[in-house]
């Protein structure tokens, strides 16, 4: 037969009294969830500081982009301005801002169906076109010609994914 004693009486009449009390002894993190958190902390570590490195070649290669005496933008495959630098939005009379995401077309006004059939057969081809001599258009109406080179731009399985110029 089971001794019962008052503590456990006491406990069922009163369930709010079950819970033991803390244990006193400090807390001690086992050795192996002490080397992975050592580990984690050391990869957060690691890609704080490649973020930091990439936000500063993003800054860097930013800076080289608007200083290039050329005109340069990407495009994909919807004729659609994805990064242009900051002499092509001089160009146009537009900063880079309410240009890039923009389709051509709104952009370049008098922009003829020619140019993206040039542009699409870049990206069908995967073959640049260089040398092309174009007219295009000033934000008070002046024509320019102007010499491009049409380079498809491909993504890491090389599929073209756009075009540059």
């Amino acid at each position: 037969m089971k001794a019962i004693t008052a503590g456990a009486l006491d406990r069922d009449r009163h369930p709010a009294r079950q819970a033991d009390p803390p244990d006193p002894r400090p807390f001690r993190i086992p050795p192996s969830c002490a080397r992975a958190n050592a580990a984690l902390q050391q990869e957060v570590a690691d890609r704080s500081r490649i973020e930091d490195d990439l936000r500063r070649q993003q800054i860097e290669l930013r800076v080289l982009f608007d200083l290039a005496p050329a005109m340069i933008c990407f495009k994909d495959t919807d004729n659609r301005l994805l990064r242009v630098n900051q002499r092509l939005a001089q160009s146009v009379g537009k900063p880079v801002e309410e240009i890039e995401g923009r389709h051509c077309t709104e952009i370049y006004r008098s922009m003829r169906p020619a140019f993206y059939v040039d542009d699409l057969k870049v990206i069908r081809s995967g073959v640049p076109e260089l040398g092309i001599v174009e007219t295009i258009h000033g934000p008070d109406g002046t024509a320019r010609w102007m010499q491009t080179d049409k380079v498809p731009v491909c993504d890491n399985d090389g599929k073209v994914v756009g075009e540059s110029r």
